[in-house]
């Protein structure tokens, strides 16, 4: 009987950490206006080469053009891509994209409208593990060109960071798991966005002399346009909008 609870708990335990990685409660855009979406989960060999064309489930959809993933860099001696497989720490994860360094990819994602009416807006999430000593262990950045220098009229509207599991104990196991969900909106129809996700690992201390390793195991991109009259952002104008509209009359 403990040899019976030791297995189930070890396959509670796998199951939750390969679950993680998915497509966790996405924003439900799928019926909005010019809805786009792009999963990247490292595993299939259209990772390998850059720029690498979403290789995640669900299939990516995307009507003005292909995204993609067009940098990759990492500060430490080497990195580990989509062809490596096996656990970390106990963790078991196939395919990511990290190494014994920080990580940071950069990702393309075209979705223009040209209308005056519409706003963009773009929910991104990455499932990773980085340093947990305390310190902000990813960054995120937009913009609409590659050298990320025009960041003009873009807004982050929610971020939120989960630690769904792993140790506390930082003296025990240098890196975390966490999922990053963001929501950026943008009043414009730019061309394009880009899309910048940095992990960063636990700094080498006197007993590890590496660090910890950071890897980024999934990142998945929705966006949508929404009417600026669509007050409460249901995909449609209509009299509850109205409604809205009219209790701020002259306000």
């Amino acid at each position: 009987m403990k040899n019976l609870t030791i297995i189930s708990t070890v396959f509670i335990l796998m199951f939750s950490f390969c679950a993680m990685a998915d497509y966790n409660s996405p924003p439900g855009w799928e019926d909005s206006h010019d809805f786009t979406h792009q999963s990247w989960d490292f595993i299939s060999d259209k990772a390998s080469a850059l720029p690498a064309v979403p290789d995640g489930e669900p299939n990516w959809i995307n009507s003005f053009g292909t995204p993609g993933l067009t940098t990759i860099s990492y500060s430490g001696p080497y990195s580990w891509t989509c062809s490596w497989m096996g656990s970390y720490s106990g963790q078991t994860r196939t395919g990511f994209y990290g190494g014994m360094g920080d990580t940071f990819l950069t990702f393309y994602v075209p979705n223009t409208l040209e209308n005056s009416h519409w706003k963009k807006q773009i929910w991104i999430q990455m499932t990773f593990s980085a340093r947990d000593n305390g310190t902000q262990p990813y960054d995120i950045e937009l913009a609409h060109n590659a050298a990320f220098t025009d960041v003009n009229d873009i807004e982050l509207k929610t971020l939120m960071v989960d630690e769904p599991n792993g140790p506390d104990d930082p003296n025990t196991v240098m890196s975390r798991w966490y999922r990053l969900t963001a929501v950026y909106e943008i009043p414009t129809g730019m061309p394009a966005e880009y899309i910048r996700l940095s992990a960063y690992q636990y700094p080498p201390d006197a007993n590890h002399s590496m660090g910890g390793a950071t890897m980024i195991d999934q990142v998945d991109i929705d966006t949508r346009y929404v009417n600026i009259a669509d007050f409460d952002e249901s995909g449609r104008v209509d009299m509850v909008d109205f409604a809205i509209f009219a209790e701020y009359w002259l306000w």
